[in-house]
């Protein structure tokens, strides 16, 4: 391959590791050092106003994002749902003067219809 001439409409994903010990802020400090060396290099395809700018990730952070607030607000509400379940398996039926089995409690959930059924057909 030849000497690239041009050096417009870059996108890149590009991998790496940190040494131990040095922090995501150390590592970008260093590639915005060598960002500022590109623009004083050539100036034509790197001018102030175009924006060019490296950024350093975590590499977890960049595949995952930022799932963990509503992954915690889901587990969150299936323990609260877990509870209500519970509470009704322990607590006797008002008026029917027997206690509660699992199945009765899975046919009380709206949601858990399903699994109560396959629970007795299995059983």
């Amino acid at each position: 391959m030849g000497k690239r001439t041009t050096r417009t409409n870059e996108d890149y994903n590009i991998f790496g590791r940190l040494k131990p010990g040095v922090t995501v802020a150390q590592a970008q400090a260093e590639v915005d050092r060598i960002v500022a060396g590109m623009k004083q290099q050539y100036p034509e395809n790197y001018p102030p106003s175009s924006g060019f700018m490296i950024s350093v990730v975590p590499l977890l952070q960049q595949v995952v994002g930022d799932v963990r607030r509503p992954l915690l607000i889901l587990l969150g509400a299936v323990g609260f749902v877990l509870l209500i379940c519970l509470r009704e398996r322990r607590e006797p039926s008002v008026g029917t003067g027997h206690d509660p089995t699992t199945r009765d409690c899975h046919s009380r959930c709206r949601g858990c219809r399903k699994t109560a059924h396959h629970s007795a057909t299995v059983n």
